[in-house]
C-alpha cells in the first residue's frame, strides 16, 4: 500500500518549501511578505502539479491554493495601501 496523493502533496510541499526558505534566506531576503508570496506561488505549482495525478483529489488541492492565493491577495492589498499611505 502506498502512500495516498495527500501524504505525497503535504510531502512535496514541505520539500518545496523548505528548499525555497534555504535558497531565499541565503541570497538575503528576509521580508516575510516576500517569503509568503514566493511559497504561495511554489504551492501552487505544487497543487497545478499534483492536480493532474488525480482527478478526485482536484477539488480539495484546489480548495488549499484558493486559500493560499486568497492569502497573496491580502498582501498585496496591504502592500499597495501602505504605498497610498504614505502619498
Amino acid at each position: 500500500m502506498g502512500m495516498k496523493i495527500y501524504n505525497r502533496y503535504i510531502l512535496a510541499l514541505a520539500l518545496v518549501f523548505c528548499i525555497v526558505d534555504g535558497l531565499m534566506l541565503a541570497s538575503g531576503h528576509d521580508s516575510l511578505d516576500a517569503h509568503f508570496a514566493v511559497l504561495v506561488i511554489a504551492s501552487l505549482i505544487t497543487t497545478l502539479v499534483f492536480v493532474h495525478f488525480s482527478a478526485k483529489a482536484k477539488k480539495m488541492l484546489n480548495s488549499i491554493a484558493f486559500s493560499f492565493f486568497t492569502g497573496f491577495l491580502v498582501i498585496v492589498a496591504l502592500r499597495i495601501w501602505d504605498i497610498f499611505a504614505e502619498a
